[in-house]
């Protein structure tokens, strides 16, 4: 019984820390008047956190699993926004498309840009 009641702490406690992450990205983007949302900064706080301690603890290590498993039903209202508008969307879908295959091209390159640089960086530390 006791070991259960560890796992819900647990599980409470990185619960409670990307709340807090949130809160302060929250925080942070109204004090500051950022025209981004809250959430950026709050995840950026997180991985810097996450970078000084390196390691993840149980608790977030496990909500975060929990939240992956259900990552997909988090783009339904989105599918959902796109159906209900689309008499809206569709004088510029044409833009809509191109921007998404852009960036998607842009961001595909810059991580395999930087995967390389790392790559090598590593290789060298290695070599030494």
């Amino acid at each position: 019984m006791r070991s259960g009641l560890r796992g819900i702490g647990a599980g409470l406690a990185g619960v409670l820390a990307l709340l807090a992450c949130l809160a302060a990205g929250e925080v942070l983007v109204r004090g500051v008047g950022l025209p981004i949302p809250g959430a950026v900064p709050g995840m950026l706080l997180l991985y810097a956190i996450l970078l000084y301690r390196r390691r993840v603890g149980e608790g977030l290590a496990t909500v975060s699993a929990g939240l992956l498993g259900w990552l997909g039903l988090f783009f339904v209202p989105a599918g959902v926004g796109i159906v209900t508008y689309a008499e809206v969307l569709r004088p510029v879908a044409l833009e809509i498309v191109v921007v998404m295959v852009v960036s998607t091209m842009l961001t595909l390159t810059v991580t395999a840009l930087a995967m390389s640089l790392f790559m090598t960086l590593a290789a060298r530390r290695r070599s030494r």
